[in-house]
């Protein structure tokens, strides 16, 4: 089989997409699909493996402009690339050796993604070939973005980017059931498949640390996730160690047993995560979306723990099962739940159902 996947958001495992995009790329290779990527470089947009043109990627340097540029235009600053005739004529020029395929994979985010690749076969750019969409977060129900537009203009947007493509597919079960019943005529297209993880990480048994050490490494944007529970929940684990890790709107500080660290670059996270006798995942207490952190961590032999916030708990614990520990995001829960494995310190093994090849797999057979 031979796959263009369109991934402006890289693959260069910097970002939350860039990771997930890699590992859905080292699975298909896996499984011996021959693929090709179309992203957005240091140089501009590249195909690997096959014809190169360097377009300048478009640069937005003023943060806030970035935000406004991001709401007003829906989609994301990848948009004047999509968009603009140019982007189009340069994608045909990168495109027009390249041979047919047998599968194309546009993934989000960027949302662009999708335009470009839905672009690319209305101008005969690539052959007609079966477009599987696939997204890392919804576009009208997503927690974390805001619009300057009315709901209902969003999702006509939406609608017109999902209906021309073979099978749309969502990363949690939750964003999938819920755009089912808002899109009812597409229901049997939408499908959800989780987020891969590239190989497994296996840790050896640390020697014991001086303090049991609880890594939370992640955004907290109060609006959708609340940190303070867990926060709270330190001053009655005094002796647990806390490294909160990520940048967020709520102000936290250092405390005698929390270090609290603002973003730190991807290869840094992995000191954190090694020397953590308990990963922590927050759930978001709006929407359906679940972090997909939550997946990345299942690559490790570490007891991971899952608080949960908003009205789908019992749904995340149905799909997750035993591979991970739970509480409510109230601080006595929180504490209690770390108590307990601090106490019966066990290594797990990774979960098996994300490696990448099975998720490359369901990809193609959804």
């Amino acid at each position: 089989m031979r796959l263009l996947m369109v991934a402006l958001g890289g693959i260069d495992q910097r970002t939350s997409v860039g990771i997930s995009s890699h590992a859905i790329l080292e699975g298909f290779k896996a499984i011996g699909v021959d693929c090709d990527v179309m992203a957005i470089g240091k140089a501009g947009l590249e195909i690997t493996k096959a014809v190169s043109h360097h377009m300048p990627p478009p640069k937005v340097t003023h943060k806030r402009l970035k935000e406004i540029i991001k709401h007003v235009f829906l989609y994301d600053s990848a948009y004047r690339f999509t968009f603009d005739l140019h982007g189009a004529e340069q994608a045909i020029k990168i495109t027009e050796s390249m041979g047919e395929y047998d599968c194309l994979l546009s993934v989000s985010d960027p949302v662009a993604s999708h335009i470009l690749a839905k672009k690319l076969l209305q101008k005969g750019i690539i052959k007609p070939c079966r477009w599987i969409q696939h997204w890392g977060d919804p576009l009208a129900i997503d927690v974390a973005r805001r619009f300057v537009y009315p709901k209902w203009l969003v999702r006509h947007f939406e609608r017109q980017i999902l209906k021309k493509a073979d099978k749309v597919i969502y990363v949690t079960p939750l964003t999938a059931i819920a755009q089912k019943e808002h899109f009812t005529s597409w229901a049997n297209k939408i499908a959800f498949v989780p987020l891969p993880y590239d190989k497994p990480r296996i840790y050896e048994k640390p020697p014991l640390n001086a303090h049991f050490t609880v890594a939370y490494l992640g955004s907290y944007n109060g609006r959708y996730r609340d940190i303070w529970p867990l926060y709270q929940a330190a001053e009655l684990c005094g002796e647990c160690r806390f490294n909160l890790i990520g940048n967020g709107n709520v102000t936290i500080k250092n405390t005698d047993n929390v270090s609290v660290v603002p973003r730190i670059s991807f290869e840094e996270t992995f000191e954190y995560e090694a020397s953590a006798d308990l990963l922590v995942v927050v759930c978001n207490r709006l929407g359906t979306q679940i972090p997909g952190k939550i997946y990345y961590y299942a690559a490790t032999n570490k007891p991971i723990l899952v608080i949960l916030d908003g009205p789908y708990a019992s749904e995340i614990i149905s799909f997750f099962g035993t591979r991970f520990d739970y509480c409510r995001n109230i601080k006595e829960d929180i504490a209690k739940a770390i108590e307990k494995i601090r106490e019966t310190p066990v290594l797990r093994q990774p979960e098996s159902a994300f490696r990448c090849e099975e998720i490359a797999r369901k990809i193609l057979e959804a």
